[in-house]
């Protein structure tokens, strides 16, 4: 048995906003009486996956006297960039570029001035 908690939008429909598939695990559960958790929600058998819709997010509804569950499909916004805004991140990009290869430079030129002073203190000797 899973619990969902949901708000009610009408005496029909209500939306989901959290599901817990073990309310009364003694240590996952929700330390919670049934009639406590009664009072936010309801229990239900099984809860179907949401089908997979580019573009889309599923949002899951409840009829709170029937006990019926579905999806409803709503288009997820896209943010709309200026070519100036990408512009913008590529240079940026590029300029963390820059630094993070003259960072390896300089650590590379170190490194062979270490070895060079631990070749001197050897006498030479490899």
């Amino acid at each position: 048995m899973k619990y969902v908690e949901f708000i009610t939008e009408s005496s029909f429909r209500a939306k989901v906003v959290f599901i817990h598939s073990a309310p009364f695990d003694p240590i996952n559960g929700l330390q919670k009486s049934e009639e406590e958790l009664l009072k936010t929600g309801t229990f239900v058998e099984e809860i179907l996956a949401a089908s997979s819709q580019p573009g889309k997010d599923a949002l899951l509804y409840i009829d709170p006297t029937t006990k019926k569950l579905w999806y409803e499909y709503v288009v997820i916004p896209v943010e709309r960039t200026t070519d100036n805004e990408l512009k913008a991140v590529v240079e940026q990009q590029k300029a963390a570029l820059t630094d993070a290869h003259d960072a390896i430079a300089y650590q590379g030129e170190e490194i062979m001035l270490l070895k060079q002073e631990v070749e001197a203190l050897k006498g030479g000797q490899a």
